[in-house]
């Protein structure tokens, strides 16, 4: 990611799937996991609420499907870089949906300069570090060292891969192995105020074969 204060790099979200009554999702911003450079206080864990549908929303890379709005948006981003625990710049927002089978997210990247997009990368689980692109991590095993990576830039290109016992690649590459291919669909489409993405996720690609609370 280039220290810029536009957003030229990655939004990235972990998520730790606690699925309850409630399908509750915690959402831990990366930059919240370390210590505030600057104050020296812990950021404080951020949750999101799943909503469960009936069906499932209209994947076409935009969030014109009325069940998008039956999710509260997740936008309390903060900055990991240049200027880490800052206000972005720019607006993010993330709407998560799920049903039996699936979790579903809607992403809108807001972007002031929308002609300053980069997207180039057609190619699968190639590095998309000089695009921009949005990022999820999924630790379905709530254990903080093995982790899911969905990734996709405003062309709708995808990258995954897995994270195991903690293990980083090189920055160059990405987080975690790409050499993992997951079940997963996505799209993307770039409008006049910035970019909008469309995700599933199987729970069976998270290894949740079976669960009691997803009903």
């Amino acid at each position: 990611m280039r220290a810029s204060l536009r957003p030229r790099g990655p939004i990235l979200i972990s998520i730790f799937l606690l699925l309850g009554l409630e399908c509750l999702i915690s959402l831990a911003v990366a930059q919240n996991r370390q210590l505030n450079s600057q104050t020296g206080i812990q950021e404080p864990v951020r949750t999101a609420n799943a909503v469960r549908v009936d069906r499932p929303p209209r994947l076409d890379g935009t969030l014109n499907d009325p069940l998008w709005q039956q999710a509260t948006p997740t936008n309390n981003f903060l900055q990991r870089e240049p200027f880490e625990g800052q206000a972005p710049t720019e607006k993010t927002e993330a709407r998560i949906l799920y049903d039996r089978h699936d979790v579903y997210f809607g992403i809108t990247c807001l972007d002031s300069d929308p002609k300053g997009i980069v997207a180039s990368e057609l190619r699968r689980d190639v590095s998309q570090e000089l695009d921009d692109y949005f990022e999820i991590i999924i630790d379905s095993a709530f254990d903080r060292r093995n982790a899911y990576v969905f990734q996709i830039n405003p062309l709708g290109t995808q990258r995954d891969a897995l994270i195991t016992e903690e293990q980083r690649s090189d920055s160059d590459t990405g987080d975690g192995d790409p050499g993992w291919d997951g079940v997963w669909t996505s799209e993307a489409r770039v409008m006049d105020q910035g970019w909008t993405a469309t995700m599933a996720i199987p729970f069976s690609t998270l290894n949740f074969m079976q669960s009691q609370d997803v009903i």
